[in-house]
């Protein structure tokens, strides 16, 4: 009984999805014309030569010539799941067929372990009426494997000569578009006609590269799924009139999620890690800027509240980073294996010998599982597991101690909504983006491009309106320190201070700290009127 009440939910969703509008609805019509140059900076010249000399390219109804080769094109999800995945592969599928009925897509299991160890499932029409529209990467499954030593893009090159690929397209962050570049410069060294396809995934939305890639998907998918959940808290709030909810939400390199759901849900206090940075605070001051929130609003009577707190905080505590900084070199000298040896107690000795007093006064002023955390050892890229840090559990122990030395006792409760946001299913806008990608990844293949990251632009506008474009995955490089060297990275995209989006929050704030301005947005809507069902990122509207 339960799996019958359960298809029949899954049925009704796909139902209530299934009216994705294709973009490019005449394939046959699309071509692609040469924009602007991009500059491109001298490390990438040097690693990159044969993909560096890319222009932008924009998709245009202008073509008269019928696109209908066979074509047999790759496709691998790459790092944590974002909701729209399924629908580029379906937009994908969708497209090769209806250019020629005998092209095939070769889904690749498990990431990028399934390119390099040949593992792999040729999708049927069953395949993909299953995930149309569905949340997750369940369809393939997904890694964090990256292609980083030659022997790598050999195992790849092998891979794709055996099965004799058109194309490839790799969906996924900052760093699987990395590694998107430099399959696709290798492939062209090895003579190989395969185009590479780089797919913008991230829920963190800190993939962007503007005005040509204004977000990625899945972003606003995760950020509804999360402003549901504070929105919740945010009418708990009034209703008993009694707790402080500190509530963690994604996002370790940057804090657009926050801004996003403090736009959708209006908290009494949403703390910017970028901003933190700018004004390089203590963690002392954060602290005294939240306890001070609190303090004017238990004065009026109200002692109750919620506080919004980025995954990544403590990195962008300066005092912060740098006490990390010295533990991970305290580590390396002792040597992470010797150092998980040893008793918790004596790893704290160990490492308080080494460090500087400002340092060792910062450290003592943790909780102790926060020092614990930051005692866990190296993780596998040999940094201090900053994961283990309960940044929400941290700032809420912090604030109630100090205020408890005011006489203010607080009644608290800490949240982390990370996972819960990843697989939801897709919102209409996520599923739209997402299935017009696939589609115009296709074409990329046709034209035998490579080296290209596919983006629709001018998102903010109606649909109609929205723009394809391909932007070459070189021009995005910058070099950055990774691993103690100078790397090839597309960087990530911060919370801008002077954008529109922060101005906004910034105007607000104040008042949303005083008054219960709260927000419920409620669930994700997919059916009914449109300014509910294709509502769009708030802070991606601001900043146009």
């Amino acid at each position: 009984m339960s799996a019958k009440i359960g298809e029949m939910l899954t049925e009704k969703l796909k139902k209530q999805k299934n009216d994705i509008v294709p973009l490019l609805s005449d394939l046959n019509k699309i071509s692609l014309i040469e924009g602007k140059s991009f500059e491109v900076c001298s490390k990438a010249k040097d690693e990159l030569p044969l993909i560096c000399g890319n222009p932008l390219l924009v998709f245009s109804n202008k073509n008269t010539s019928k696109i209908n080769s066979e074509l047999k094109v790759g496709v691998l999800f790459s790092g944590g799941p974002a909701s729209g995945g399924h629908n580029v592969v379906v937009g994908l599928y969708d497209a090769l067929k209806e250019m020629n009925p005998k092209s095939q897509v070769v889904g690749f299991l498990n990431g990028p372990d399934g390119l390099l160890k040949s593992e792999y499932k040729i999708l049927t029409d069953d395949d993909i009426n299953n995930v149309r529209n569905q949340g997750g990467f369940y369809l393939l499954g997904t890694s964090r494997t990256k292609f980083e030593k030659e022997s790598d893009m050999q195992k790849c090159y092998e891979t794709i000569q055996k099965l004799q690929l058109d194309g490839l397209l790799i969906i996924g962050g900052d760093d699987s578009n990395t590694n998107a570049a430099h399959l696709a410069n290798y492939l062209k060294k090895s003579n190989s006609k395969t185009s590479v396809v780089g797919i913008p995934k991230t829920i963190d939305g800190d993939l962007a590269y503007l005005p040509y890639l204004q977000t990625s998907f899945g972003f606003y998918t995760a950020s509804m799924t999360y402003s549901e959940m504070v929105g919740n808290i945010c009418r708990d709030l009034p209703s008993s009139r009694k707790i402080w909810h500190f509530v963690k939400l994604m996002g370790r390199s940057a804090s657009w999620i926050t801004l996003e759901v403090a736009f959708q849900t209006q908290p009494n206090v949403a703390l910017i890690g970028e901003e933190i940075k700018q004004k390089n605070m203590t963690l002392s001051q954060v602290i005294d800027m939240v306890c001070d929130v609190i303090e004017k609003r238990y004065s009026s009577g109200k002692k109750y509240g919620v506080v919004l707190i980025p995954e990544g905080i403590v990195e962008f505590i300066p005092e912060i980073k740098n006490l990390i900084q010295a533990i991970n070199k305290a580590i390396v000298n002792i040597g992470n294996e010797n150092f998980l040896k040893m008793h918790i107690s004596e790893r704290r000795e160990k490492v308080i010998i080494e460090l500087s007093q400002e340092n060792e006064r910062l450290f003592a002023s943790l909780p102790y599982s926060v020092q614990n955390g930051l005692l866990s050892g190296l993780d596998p890229h040999g940094n201090v597991q900053v994961s283990q840090i309960a940044s929400d559990v941290l700032i809420m122990d912090l604030v109630t101690e100090r205020l408890h030395k005011k006489g203010i006792k607080l009644t608290t409760q800490a949240h982390f909504y990370g996972y819960d946001g990843r697989c939801g299913y897709p919102t209409w806008f996520d599923a739209t983006y997402t299935y017009n990608l696939g589609r115009a990844a296709s074409i990329l293949v046709a034209y035998r491009k490579s080296g290209y990251m596919v983006t629709i632009n001018k998102l903010h506008n109606d649909f109609d309106s929205w723009q394809v474009q391909a932007i070459p995955l070189a021009g995005m490089m910058n070099v950055e320190e990774r691993k103690g060297k100078e790397s090839l990275v597309i960087s990530k995209y911060l919370v801008d201070l002077n954008s529109n989006a922060f101005k906004e929050f910034e105007k607000n704030r104040d008042k949303w700290a005083i008054e219960d301005s709260y927000l419920c947005p409620g669930p994700i809507q997919f059916f009914g009127d449109d300014s509910l069902v294709k509502s769009k990122s708030i802070t991606m509207m601001l900043n146009g």
